[in-house]
Formats: C-alpha cells, structure tokens, sequence
C-alpha cells in the first residue's frame, strides 16, 4: 500500500485555525475591563435616580435647608413679630400681601430699587391696599462705612414720626452723604431732620447715643436666620387663600432666583437683589 505523507500546512490554513482556537475558546474579562463595566454601571444608576426624584428635568420645589431660625425647626421662619421688624409700614395693615425689604442705605442697589421700582409700587399696589411695605435695616459696615449711621438716622427720625421721610431723603440723596468722611454724613442727616422739623436736640441725642443699636442688631440677626447675606433683598408674603402653588411655580419659571418656603398659612417668597419692576409685578398680580 502506498505510504500516507503528512500534509503540510501553508501559513494561510495556519492563520485558520489560530483564529478558530481563538474564538472557541471561553471569554474572559481583565480585572481592568471589569472595573471599567462597573463605573458604568454606577453611573446608569445615578443617571436614573436622578430622573426618578425629579434632579433632571422638571423644577422640583424644595424648602431651602439653609434657612435658620431662632426655635431651629427646620423650614420654618423666625416668629411674625420679629420677622417684620419695629419699624412702621408703608400702606394698609389689612393689605393682603406683605411686602419686606433688608436694605442699606449707602448701597447703590437699593437706591436703584428705590429709583425705579419703590414709587411704581407704591403708586400702583399701596395705595390700592393690595400690598403693604416694610423696611428692615440690613447695613454692610464692613464696605459701606455709614450705613450703620443712617440706620440710626432713619430710626431716631421714626422716634419723631418721620420715618419714611428720612428714609426718602437717604435715597435721594445717597450720592452727597456717601462722599467724605462719616462726620460729613452726620452733618448732612442733621441737614434732612431740620427740613423735616425734628426736634433737634432730641435728634442729635437720639444719634448719639445709638439708642436703637438693638433693634437694628435684631434686624441684621433675622435676616441671617433668613440666609439674607446681601442687599437689597425682598421677601414676598402671600396667603394660601389668596393664590395657588401652580401659579407660583409659573411666575417662577419666568422669575429666576428666587426661593419659594411654604408655610402653614402662607407662601413666603424670597427675592435677591435689585430686580426690574415686572418681576415684583407678576407675583403681586397673582393676588386679584
């Protein structure tokens, strides 16, 4: 019988049958490859946690954690008294929106406020007896070198019934009584009160001696409870009869910045900084 020769095979059937041992063989992974799959997985997790409590997407309406309050109760805001100062308000008490401003006398910001929004406010919302205006003293000593003075000012002023007045002329006027030195300042604020026929001695004494130094102390406290940390800052009081949280989160979604804290009776909306008239407009507008 003839003799069988082994056949040989050429590099090409060579590469055949490399590759078919490769691919019948069982796949593994490297511990690279492995943890290269697992932070993927971490991350799909993530991503789908956050749409399902609403992270991505939709506004999601939350009560500010960093608000403090005097009884540390979470959500919460400092007691009604406290929260709307000593100082008397601008309009009618029975108004059904409260209106607060945390201002500072020297800072061109709430000047601002004061020269574009303030007298269409009040023109359009106080004196229709929808909104009623109070003003907190929040001064910034450490870059507005008089407007702890004019705090004083304004509040021995309010000791003679001329709170608002006063108030008026630091606004008008912030442009002279900021130049120069804090004496200068004292001497225009004794200018306005004797335009304004304070009783002059008691004017002077009542600067002097920074008598209401407390309740302007109590002012700044309780608008670090509020997280306030700037000026101008508003805050919006709404009652819940008076509007809906649908129509809340709408005027939201077009006035950005803005913080939203429900409480038992009432909304409570916080506004930073100075803003255009049309943004007070829509929320004092969802009040009929």
């Amino acid at each position: 019988m003839p003799k069988k020769t082994a056949k040989v095979k050429t590099t090409k059937e060579e590469k055949v049958d490399k590759k078919q041992e490769q691919t019948n063989k069982p796949t593994t992974m490297t511990d690279k490859e492995m943890f290269y799959v697992a932070i993927i997985v971490l991350l799909i997790g993530v991503i789908i946690y956050l749409f399902v409590t609403s992270g991505f997407g939709a506004e999601k309406e939350k009560i500010k954690n960093e608000i403090k309050t005097e009884l540390g109760q979470k959500g919460s805001l400092p007691t009604l008294s406290n929260y709307l100062g000593s100082l008397p308000p601008l309009g009618d008490n029975n108004a059904p929106i409260t209106f607060i401003e945390f201002g500072d006398y020297q800072c061109e910001f709430c000047k601002k406020f004061y020269n574009e929004v303030e007298s269409i406010m009040i023109s359009k919302y106080l004196n229709t007896s929808k909104v009623k205006f109070y003003y907190r003293d929040f001064p910034q000593p450490e870059i507005h070198n008089k407007a702890m003075l004019a705090s004083h000012a304004t509040r021995c002023a309010n000791e003679q019934d001329k709170f608002w007045e006063m108030h008026n002329k630091l606004y008008q006027t912030q442009n002279l009584w900021d130049i120069g030195s804090v004496s200068s300042a004292k001497q225009k604020f004794q200018e306005y009160a004797n335009e304004l026929e304070l009783n002059m001695n008691q004017f002077n004494s009542c600067v002097d001696s920074e008598k209401y130094k407390n309740e302007v102390n109590a002012d700044i406290q309780d608008a670090t409870r509020l997280g306030i940390s700037g000026t101008p800052t508003f805050v919006i009081q709404i009652p819940k009869d008076k509007t809906t949280l649908d129509d809340l989160k709408k005027v939201r979604t077009v006035v950005r910045g803005t913080s939203l804290i429900q409480q038992e009776d009432k909304y409570t909306i916080i506004i930073v900084g100075a803003r255009a008239y049309s943004d007070f407009k829509a929320f004092f507008d969802l009040v009929n």
